[in-house]
């Protein structure tokens, strides 16, 4: 450590001694029998603070070695934890998108600041508690938001209890954390508004590679189908050609809901042919044997041939809609952005029939899921 002024004689120091010879940073208190210690900034406060680190008879040697190890880097820090929890077999077995998740949310409380100046993940474990990680989780509820924060503490939660049972640490402490409060977001699309991105999407996907705003060809139809068989994103990707029958589309959905099919209409017979023609163009261009067998032939791939990835499709929905926000005509408002979700909820709200029927056309198990998706007003007689 870089030294100070020239520390001043103190008659109350022990005679044993050499002043001059001190260490920086180390500090003799006279109270009681008298003891040595050191001052800190606390990170969680970043207020200073002094520890004890030697009593009356320490040596000189002893003195100096007592200040190198206080002040010395402790390695078992987050950032530690972190990375072995990362090269982990269980870290591992996990999906690309829980990886990705993860990843994001190490990052965000890796370089969270701290009053100290020194980034949270730098900070030893040893000087970390509960009422440390809810400040972090409260903050960055504030920063972040409270979909950010919750993510991070999920992933907190879990990294320590991986540590706590390999050894890295003795305590969870993400254990009781109160999670932000979150506002469900269920954006209902206006007719209006889900043909006006549509028909952006479609001029979009005729520009080509590279141009600003371009989009991929498979984007309108898959919004095509997610919207008229009320089906998530993920859902449509992984669809198969042998879904197809001559009356009707089969959909298999997940998260515990009931497969169904939907009979044709001109839309979705559009939407379906329009993702095959696609396919089979880039197979052909790119001498792709066909799989004989229709279930082992995706309908929507990407440009080098292979399955589309929910990844890849999550990357160019947004891009498509920060272009519609921000190019120089915007295409929607802020108030009118929509996910890709949404259109399930469109789709159900949209479907003509009971409450029963709407159920079993978004393929719940349950009719008290229906009211997150359905959100028409439902017009009913008068008492006379």
């Amino acid at each position: 450590m870089k030294r100070g002024p020239k520390r001043q004689f103190n008659i109350d120091i022990p005679k044993h001694i050499n002043q001059e010879q001190l260490p920086d940073n180390c500090h003799w208190d006279n109270s009681g029998q008298g003891h040595w210690y050191t001052k800190y900034k606390d990170p969680q406060t970043g207020r200073r603070r002094r520890s004890r680190i030697a009593g009356r008879f320490a040596t000189l040697p002893e003195l100096h070695q007592a200040i190198a190890d206080f002040h010395a880097e402790d390695q078992n820090t987050f950032n530690l934890l972190t990375r072995e929890f990362q090269k982990s077999p269980t870290f591992n077995d996990l999906s690309d998108n829980t990886k990705r998740d993860y990843r994001y949310c190490s990052a965000l409380v890796e370089n969270f600041p701290t009053l100290s100046g020194k980034p949270l993940g730098t900070v030893s474990m040893s000087k970390w508690s509960t009422p440390m990680v809810q400040k972090l989780i409260d903050k960055l509820a504030s920063e972040k938001g409270a979909s950010a924060a919750n993510h991070a503490l999920r992933y907190t939660r879990r990294l320590f209890k991986w540590g706590r049972a390999r050894g890295y640490i003795d305590t969870n402490f993400a254990t009781g954390i109160e999670q932000a409060k979150e506002k469900p977001v269920q954006q209902l699309v206006s007719d209006e508004v889900y043909h006006r991105v549509l028909s952006h999407v479609l001029k979009a996907s005729r520009l080509g590679n590279n141009v600003k705003g371009a989009c991929p060809e498979y984007l309108w139809p898959v919004m095509e189908i997610a919207y008229l068989c009320r089906l998530r994103g993920i859902e449509v990707i992984d669809m198969t050609e042998n879904r197809a029958k001559d009356e009707h589309l089969v959909c298999n959905r997940r998260k515990g809901s009931r497969t169904n099919a939907v009979e044709w209409s001109p839309r979705l017979r559009k939407a379906w042919d329009a993702a095959i023609a696609r396919r089979d163009r880039i197979w052909s261009a790119k001498n792709i044997p066909v799989p004989l067998n229709p279930a082992d032939r995706p309908v929507f791939i990407s440009k080098t041939g292979k399955p589309l990835q929910k990844s890849s499709l999550d990357t160019a929905w947004q891009r498509m809609i920060t272009f519609a926000l921000e190019c120089d005509n915007p295409v929607i408002t802020p108030e009118e952005r929509f996910s890709l979700h949404d259109l399930k909820r469109k789709g159900t709200t949209d479907t003509k029939g009971t409450r029963a029927e709407k159920q079993e056309a978004g393929g719940w198990k349950s009719a008290s899921v229906v009211d997150r998706y359905d959100k028409s007003t439902p017009v009913v007689k008068p008492v006379f």
